[in-house]
């Protein structure tokens, strides 16, 4: 099985509840208290009609491939070199937001448009990040 390898930043004020979350193997989107509107990434206001009171709430798993592009050469030298290749997706999830992520599994499993996924928590250096498999 690969281990998986990411750079990890800080996380913001606004997004460290999501990043919390997937640490506890959950993951929460924010709802607009005002419009009910969906708000993804983590944001301060809501960008549907600029009110405050962003709520957070558990979200569906769930979704489908919007995009997908696989990546064969590495863009931070050797440091990504071991996860070659592997697939990045653009996936319009279940509760309306448009969310990136990486697809695992077999490395050379097809993946099309179209196609269902969910997320999958995967521990990587002492955190669990979301990145998604077929279904």
């Amino acid at each position: 099985m690969k281990k998986y390898v990411a750079i990890f930043h800080e996380p913001t004020d606004e997004a460290r509840p999501f990043w919390d979350a997937c640490n506890n193997e959950k993951f929460l989107l924010q709802r607009c208290g005002h419009c009910v509107q969906t708000v993804y990434p983590p944001k301060l206001y809501c960008p549907h009609c600029g009110d405050e009171h962003l709520v957070w709430r558990e979200a569906n798993m769930k979704g489908t491939v919007y995009s997908f592009t696989h990546v064969f050469v590495s863009f931070n030298a050797d440091f990504w070199n071991s996860q070659l290749p592997y697939t990045s997706l653009l996936i319009d999830l279940d509760d309306g937001v448009r969310f990136v992520s990486r697809l695992i599994g077999d490395d050379h499993q097809e993946v099309r448009v179209g196609d269902r996924v969910q997320i999958k928590f995967v521990s990587v250096e002492n955190r669990k990040l979301p990145f998604v498999e077929k279904i």
